[in-house]
């Protein structure tokens, strides 16, 4: 990973783990793309759940 995007992952999880969905989302997404399994993981928590976007299983499943 990156040096950039580490600092957009740490910054990601900031905003999960503040409640800032929607942002959180943003950012994770994309690092999510380049492979980044955790990313991927806190994206499919928020697809699954509702959280920052509208419940969506099967892109949840995909980032599963």
């Amino acid at each position: 990973m990156s040096a950039q995007d580490e600092v957009g992952f740490n910054s990601g999880m900031m905003a999960f783990g503040a409640k800032h969905f929607s942002r959180a989302m943003q950012i994770l997404s994309t690092i999510a793309e380049k492979g980044n399994t955790d990313a991927m993981h806190r994206c499919a928590i928020m697809y699954q759940n509702g959280l920052g976007v509208a419940v969506n299983k099967d892109a949840a499943f995909r980032w599963m």
